[in-house]
């Protein structure tokens, strides 16, 4: 009788220990998890303060990553689709986007003449972070194959769909046809304002 006390005890302790160790690591992907495919993915309405008027919200989009680290995305918007893509990069904190197409037309820009960002930093933007807790930001993320709940950006959630083909397309965000357009993040964030002229 005591052996089989132990032994219940001993399987209780390792399944204890099993589940605390999937809870510890709930935010992070397994050895298993590719981001590779197709997501999509909501951007909130405003929220607790006025819009800034180059910013998409309460927006659809979908995101699509290569094999080969590649990604695009679409954002479905009153004015049309609003198109982007680039590069990504994986590391223990998450996926970096890298949106080097944006680079040559920033490059571009200022040559014209116009305001531009410079920098290679300013294109490469932490777009999905994982491994936080709960307690730092009251909900805590997960990493799965299927969905994703992450607490970078402002599309905090990512529902994985049939894949769709990569495109390495540009759209610019134009909420006047008459007037300025944006190059947008994927999650509906102003990374490129043109024309602005140079002072």
């Amino acid at each position: 009788m005591d052996k089989l006390k132990s032994l219940f005890a001993m399987g209780w302790v390792l399944c204890l220990a099993l589940l605390s160790s999937c809870e510890s690591a709930e935010g992070y992907p397994d050895s298993d998890f590719s981001v590779v495919g197709t997501w999509r993915y909501h951007i909130p309405p405003v929220e607790g303060g006025a819009p800034i008027d180059r910013y998409l919200y309460n927006a659809d989009g979908v995101i699509t990553f290569t094999s080969d680290k590649r990604f695009c995305f679409t954002l479905y918007t009153g004015q049309g689709e609003v198109k982007g893509c680039g590069q990504y990069k994986e590391d223990d904190t998450g996926i970096w986007l890298i949106y080097d197409r944006y680079r040559s037309i920033a490059h571009d820009a200022h040559e014209l003449g116009m305001l531009g960002i410079t920098g290679d930093s300013n294109f490469e933007i932490m777009a999905f972070g994982w491994g936080w807790d709960d307690q730092l930001t009251g909900v805590a993320d997960e990493v799965r194959n299927d969905y994703m709940r992450v607490h970078t950006g402002r599309a905090t959630e990512y529902f994985r769909i049939d894949e769709q083909p990569y495109e390495e397309v540009v759209e610019p965000y134009r909420p006047d046809p008459e007037g300025d357009f944006y190059y947008m993040t994927h999650d509906g964030m102003s990374l490129l304002e043109l024309p602005e002229k140079l002072q």
